[in-house]
Parts: C-alpha cells; sequence; structure tokens
C-alpha cells in the first residue's frame, strides 16, 4: 500500500531526507501521515539528527498537507526542477536553527 525511508545516512550537518509513497488506491486514509512522523521520530532518536528534509512538487497539495501536518514547513525550492523543499527541526534546535538558517 505504501512505503517510506531515507535517502541515505545523516549529512554532516545533521539533515537526513526522507520520501514516501502511497499507491493511489490507499490515498487519503491517513497511511502517508503515519510513514512520514514514523520517520521522523525515528530520525529525531537518532543522535546528531538535527533536520529532516522531503521534497515534493507544490502542486502536489496531499503531499504538502502531509507535510505540515506532521511539522515541516516550507523552505524554498527544492533539488530538482518544479519541486520545493519542507523541513522539520528537531525540537531541542529550534531557537539555535532559526537564528543560523539552518
Amino acid at each position: 500500500m505504501g512505503a517510506g525511508g531515507y535517502f541515505g545516512p545523516p549529512d554532516a550537518g545533521g539533515t537526513v531526507e526522507i520520501g514516501y509513497s502511497v499507491v493511489s488506491g490507499f490515498r487519503a486514509r491517513g497511511f502517508a501521515g503515519e510513514i512520514v512522523r514514523a520517520l521522523v521520530e525515528h530520525a529525531f532518536s537518532t543522535s546528531g539528527v538535527k533536520r529532516v528534509i522531503a521534497h515534493t512538487q507544490p502542486e502536489n497539495i496531499g503531499s504538502v498537507k502531509v507535510l505540515e501536518r506532521a511539522g515541516f514547513f516550507l523552505v524554498g525550492a527544492g533539488q530538482e526542477p518544479g519541486t520545493v523543499q519542507y523541513a522539520h527541526l528537531r525540537p531541542d534546535v529550534w531557537p539555535a536553527s532559526l537564528e543560523t538558517g539552518r
């Protein structure tokens, strides 16, 4: 019905990227949200992870809503043309992260 995972280990700055997908017949049932929340929770339980990012297309309203409901915020343009990047910061690094932009 769906899958999710990491695009590799955290980088030197403590950022890890997630990806997820749900088969069309199972969308709009909360599965994507569960996948994203579990990936974020697991990432933040790992030492050194300060930020989780995800990329989506801005017109993919379902994906945007999943990310925003899971605590992500829009960062800006994504790595691929036509995509945007969302980020979720580890709660205990919010103040420092906001000041430094990381």
